[in-house]
């Protein structure tokens, strides 16, 4: 995790994906590898704590939507549009509401429409 965007939050997404895993589309494996690339580049994550942190997702259960193909260009733009989201983001919530799945973000954009549309994950109380 990059030092300064851990809390409690964070860890607290990262214990649920370990332990349930999780669904993502499959632009997720280069939207991570391009943050931690740009936070080496900024300085904000040594090589090796950035190597590190890519073995650790290596290692969770994250399935990869591979319905690819048949998914509809349209159903994600609208999305996009309704909800002033990118292309990418769109992605997350097309297939959490398709999933019928929580989504879990730190976005604010996304995820007030993930609650919009009651998909958005929240925390288990103590």
């Amino acid at each position: 995790m990059i030092a300064d965007e851990g809390d409690t939050l964070a860890s607290e997404m990262a214990g649920v994906v370990s332990t349930a895993g999780a669904f993502a589309p499959v632009l997720l494996r280069w939207e991570v590898q391009n943050a931690l690339l740009i936070a080496v580049r900024r300085g904000r994550l040594s090589q090796e704590a950035c190597d590190d942190q890519l073995a650790d997702l290596d290692e969770l259960r994250i399935a990869v939507d591979g319905q690819i193909a048949s998914l509809s260009y349209v159903r994600g733009v609208d999305l996009a549009r309704t909800y002033a989201l990118s292309a990418y983001d769109a992605a997350y919530l097309e297939l959490a509401s398709r999933l019928r799945r929580p989504l879990m973000t730190r976005d604010a954009r996304l995820a007030a429409a993930a609650r919009e549309l009651g998909l958005l994950w929240k925390p288990p109380k103590d």
